[in-house]
């Protein structure tokens, strides 16, 4: 009779796997379906415009430069001489314009761009098909992340399953920006870290090495994704796990002195730094600050509203409940997490989501 229940509890547990698995494939499907399908009907919004002027290797000097000594400019002008594929222009340049004029910004995206567009054209579904495409390696990294941190092929599909349609993650799979790179990046590096933790083997570590490389030249934020790592290493192994902890530190080192000619120029250029952010330096009220977390948290499961008016937003009863409802999920979920994972689990995701909150209310209160 005991292994009768067991066989019929095993046989439950089966069928309620594959049916989340097929579940998770359509979730898949209609993802893929949702990056690409009219992704040149989204209008082009600023950020972009400087995506397209930087792959090509122009630089903004140049083009208000042109517009000062031109008496009249059409859009088709700009467009072809700035926003399409020059003559003499080569990766160099891209490089060389973003160290002048732009160091914030590490130029790994914008020359994997360039390579694309070579190859599939200079259209606008050309340029953010590569987004989407790599948006689609987000699954199988995401996937490779929850089996390191949890050892659970369910958990895996139910990150995939929420990924794949999330409105927050659909906005940035089809936008000409490196948020969809710098998103895979953050979840490589993090599955490299625990998989050179676990193994604890020369390749591993420098598998994480690379992955910490390719992290820094996407996004110079991607320090603290770093930062929160090393926190991780020294809060989980401590001093009585020196072998791991010497591998660690040679690992980052190797990653952090292959991004230093770039560190150097942001340091150098760091006027320019300041002029590119100056926007960022306005003093946002807490609540506000406050208002905006729950709201972005919401659209990872929910857009309603093309609103940013955070105050305006929480006006509306039927997207006050669901922020409110979701946010007690967050809560939840991380007591959930605490309470039913091991350290090594729970305080990897703790450390990277409070270290990154940390850093914009600390932001917050420095420049008040």
């Amino acid at each position: 009779m005991h292994d009768s229940s067991k066989t019929i509890q095993k046989n439950h547990d089966d069928l309620f796997f594959n049916s989340f698995k097929l579940l998770t494939i359509v979730l898949i499907v209609i993802g893929i379906l949702m990056r690409f399908i009219n992704i040149d009907e989204k209008i082009t919004w600023a950020d972009e415009t400087f995506t397209y002027l930087r792959i090509y290797g122009n630089t903004k000097s140049d083009l208000m430069q042109e517009v000062v000594n031109s008496q009249i400019l059409t859009a088709g002008t700009l467009l072809q001489k700035y926003q399409s594929p020059g003559v003499g222009k080569s990766i160099i340049d891209i490089v060389k314009g973003l160290a002048v004029e732009d160091p914030k910004h590490p130029p790994l995206y914008f020359v994997m761009t360039n390579l694309w567009v070579q190859c599939f054209g200079s259209t606008v579904v050309a340029t953010r098909s590569f987004s989407a495409f790599i948006s689609l390696l987000i699954f199988p990294a995401l996937y490779w992340l929850c089996q390191e941190l949890f050892q659970s092929k369910i958990v895996g599909l139910v990150a995939i399953a929420i990924i794949a349609v999330s409105p927050f993650y659909l906005v940035y799979a089809q936008e000409a920006r490196m948020y969809s790179l710098y998103t895979l990046n953050i979840l490589l590096s993090s599955g490299a870290l625990l998989r050179a933790m676990r193994l604890n083997t020369k390749p591993s570590w420098s598998i994480y090495s690379v992955t910490l490389l390719l992290g820094l030249y996407t996004h110079f934020l991607f320090s603290l994704v770093a930062i929160g790592q090393g926190i991780y290493v020294a809060v989980n192994q401590g001093l009585r796990a020196r072998k791991i902890l010497i591998a660690y530190l040679s690992a980052f080192l190797a990653g952090i002195f292959a991004f230093l000619p770039w560190l150097f120029l942001i340091i150098t250029q760091s006027d320019k730094v300041q002029e590119t952010i100056n926007w960022s330096k306005r003093i946002v009220p807490l609540n506000d600050l406050v208002d905006a977390w729950q709201i972005h948290w919401a659209r990872i499961f929910f857009d309603i509203t093309s609103e940013y008016r955070y105050q305006n937003q929480l006006q509306n009863s039927l997207w006050f409940l669901i922020i409110r409802l979701l946010v007690i999920l967050l809560f939840y979920a991380v007591y959930f997490l605490v309470r039913k994972t091991p350290k090594s689990t729970w305080s990897f995701v703790l450390i990277l989501i409070s270290l990154t909150a940390l850093s914009k209310s600390w932001r917050k209160f420095i420049t008040m």
